[in-house]
């Protein structure tokens, strides 16, 4: 499957909300997925400059140019589309956009959701949840546990970066757009994530 064909995912609904909770939350969902959808075109031109044009850290560049960044640049098709919503019991929203970003989201999601059955995460102050949240992150990178995140370690790492200088890229990179979707998880609008078909259900 291409990692930009068009997937599904699904993210539990646990309750409805007031109309600019809920305009939060979509906004939230959208930057989380352009973040992640944006880290990915970069890998590509990283890739190709370390490759073809300098094999060191110059090739790094922080940014992209405006225009390569903004969701219109995002062909139509793999634009973040709001599918279906049932507030029922249980509730589901459910999202169709590019593969990848989708993936990386719906991993980040479920291991918050783990995580918030800990009662001392839940007490947390902000600075700690996201020093956390980083640690999250950087775990899921380091590890790499899943596919997307494996490949784009693997990719990263031919490129002669440390674990250290991967872990601050994709902080740095997908983070923050992610901890503030994750928030939407603490308040209790939405709970764990699943891509359609998956067995297991909706938590």
């Amino acid at each position: 499957m291409s990692a930009k064909e068009p997937f599904r995912l699904r993210i539990a609904a646990h309750r409805a909300g007031g109309v600019d909770e809920i305009v939060r939350f979509l906004s939230d969902i959208n930057a989380a997925y352009e973040a992640c959808y944006f880290f990915e075109v970069r890998l590509t031109r990283w890739q190709r400059r370390y490759i073809f044009e300098a094999p060191s850290h110059t090739w790094l560049e922080p940014n992209l140019s405006v225009n390569a960044t903004e969701p219109s640049s995002i062909l139509p098709e793999f634009q973040l589309e709001l599918t279906k919503v049932s507030i029922n019991s249980p509730g589901f929203w459910e999202f169709l956009g590019a593969l990848n970003p989708l993936q990386q989201m719906r991993e980040y999601l479920k291991d918050r959701h783990e995580r918030l059955k800990d009662k001392d995460y839940r007490n947390l102050s902000e600075k700690e949840r996201l020093q956390l949240e980083n640690e999250l992150l950087r775990a899921q990178v380091i590890k790499a546990k899943h596919d997307v995140l494996r490949d784009r370690v693997s990719l990263l790492r031919e490129m002669d970066m440390s674990d250290q200088q991967i872990a601050e890229l994709v902080w740095r990179s997908v983070g923050v757009p992610l901890a503030k979707l994750g928030r939407h998880q603490d308040a209790g609008l939405i709970g764990k994530p699943l891509i359609e078909n998956e067995e297991s259900e909706i938590g």
